[in-house]
């Protein structure tokens, strides 16, 4: 239901990266692993990945076991595991991290899930009919 509105144009989705180390250690490798997975076409699919082994606690510290848990998730999507590897070596997206970071201070977001639907902020994880609602009043007030 909520797809229609993306899939039609009306509403544009934008993900931006907040790793809050001071809860998970391992949220800034992670970032990079789901930026890099970006580059073959499968941030969400990867990024879905990293958010449920996450909570599992497969991952927590940012070290070499989390890059091995990251590394099976990119084998187990069929992802070009060197290229993964390369680009995340790189550290090619750490600019564009830090830049998401700043945005979300400077927007007022402290937690995740958090969101900014036309400057106006809304924090934690809503309902389906929350999300029809909103788009629905914003879209009849243009």
């Amino acid at each position: 239901m909520i797809q229609q509105y993306v899939d039609t144009g009306l509403v544009r989705f934008v993900h931006r990266d907040l790793p809050i180390t001071e809860i998970h250690p391992g949220a800034v490798l992670a970032a990079h692993v789901a930026n890099c997975a970006a580059e073959q076409g499968a941030f969400f699919p990867m990024q879905q990945r990293i958010f449920a082994t996450g909570s599992a606690g497969a991952w927590v510290g940012g070290g070499d076991a989390d890059y091995a848990v990251h590394l099976d998730q990119a084998r187990q999507l069929g992802l070009d595991e060197p290229a993964l590897q390369a680009c995340v070596a790189s550290n090619r997206h750490a600019e564009t991290i830090a830049a998401d970071v700043q945005l979300a201070i400077d927007s007022g977001v402290r937690s995740t899930p958090s969101f900014l639907v036309n400057g106006r902020l809304v924090i934690g994880a809503q309902p389906v009919e929350f999300w029809q609602s909103l788009f629905e009043q914003l879209l009849a007030e243009e």
